[in-house]
């Protein structure tokens, strides 16, 4: 048994030796711990600290009210709505950022900075702001400290009288600031160049109708041409083959709209086929038509290279089909 302490065990209330009720000494025991512990997280506790440099301006002069939280864990900071203004009297006139600092002796520190001012002179306090932290499900509430900015008036000394305003100083232009007007006159100067060079240019000769845009032309005759002027100019011979064959197959469906007066420059070969079908009564022609455009499509659309000879006989037919399918126009009108 400790010293001090006298312990009875019938139902009356335990006591010490000094008279003092046991449960009234454990809860006073209790209530220090208690109290010890909430001083020591008070220690560790958040705060918000709120400084201003300088204190003292002039009117419209800016100061500097920077904000310092500390914090013993890592938390999100709910900052004060700020407006334009703190006060009446007090201006932001840039808003800061808040940025994470790394400090020895404290975990987590925020730190920002407004820039403010004031256009009216005297003793303008800047109150208390609030701040929550949010930790987890945990939510803290603290508070910082007003401050007091002071604002000074322009001295004016009235024997002196009114001076007028300081005239402009003029500065220099440098090459960089006439570059852009330069530049803008050298492209005006090309625009104009170009816009004579237009107007004065030669004016083209009228562009010929070709045989096939001549209503006096028979449709064979301007085949006939055509036909000529392509194997004149030796396409395939050159390595031109796709060149070669469409130019004959395009000849052959001018033919065919001129002479029967049927769409085949818009038409497939077997479109085109289909519709000439009834209209030429001769197999061979028929034939003779439909592998030539086949010959041309393989080359245009399947990569075919096809043999010397069959370049000959597709130009050789192509004379034969127009010869075959002619229109004969008699005497009798």
């Amino acid at each position: 048994m400790m010293p001090g302490i006298n312990l009875k065990v019938d139902n009356r209330t335990a006591v010490n030796t000094y008279g003092y009720p046991l449960h009234r000494l454990i809860l006073s025991v209790t209530l220090v711990i208690i109290t010890s512990l909430v001083s020591l997280h008070t220690g560790l506790a958040q705060k918000a600290i709120v400084t201003l440099e300088p204190k003292e301006i002039v009117i419209g002069q800016h100061a500097a009210l920077r904000i310092r939280i500390e914090m013993p864990l890592e938390a999100s900071v709910v900052y004060p709505a700020f407006s334009d203004t703190i006060t009446k009297q007090i201006e932001i006139i840039r808003f800061g950022r808040p940025d994470t600092l790394m400090a020895d002796d404290i975990p987590f520190v925020l730190e920002q900075e407004h820039i403010i001012t004031s256009w009216e002179a005297g003793y303008h306090p800047i109150p208390s702001f609030d701040f929550l932290a949010v930790a987890g499900q945990d939510t803290l509430q603290f508070r910082s400290d007003a401050l007091l900015l002071e604002v000074q008036t322009i001295d004016i000394d009235p024997e002196k009288g009114i001076k007028d305003i300081k005239a402009i100083w003029g500065i220099p232009l440098t090459f960089r600031d006439i570059l852009p007007y330069l530049a803008g006159l050298i492209v005006l100067g090309l625009l104009v160049w170009l816009m004579i060079r237009y107007l004065k240019r030669p004016k083209g000769k009228e562009q010929q109708p070709t045989v096939w845009e001549q209503p006096d032309i028979p449709a064979h005759m301007a085949a006939f041409s055509s036909l000529s002027s392509l194997k004149n100019k030796k396409l395939w011979q050159a390595g031109k083959y796709k060149i070669y064959h469409s130019e004959l197959a395009n000849i052959l469906r001018l033919y065919l709209e001129k002479r029967y007066s049927i769409r085949a420059m818009e038409m497939t070969t077997s479109e085109i086929m289909a519709v000439i079908d009834p209209l030429i009564k001769d197999p061979v022609h028929l034939n003779n038509l439909q592998q030539i455009l086949e010959v041309a499509d393989l080359v245009k659309f399947a990569k075919f290279i096809p043999e010397a000879s069959l370049n000959e006989s597709s130009m050789e037919l192509a004379f034969d089909f127009v010869d075959g399918t002619k229109k004969i126009v008699t005497d009798a009108g």
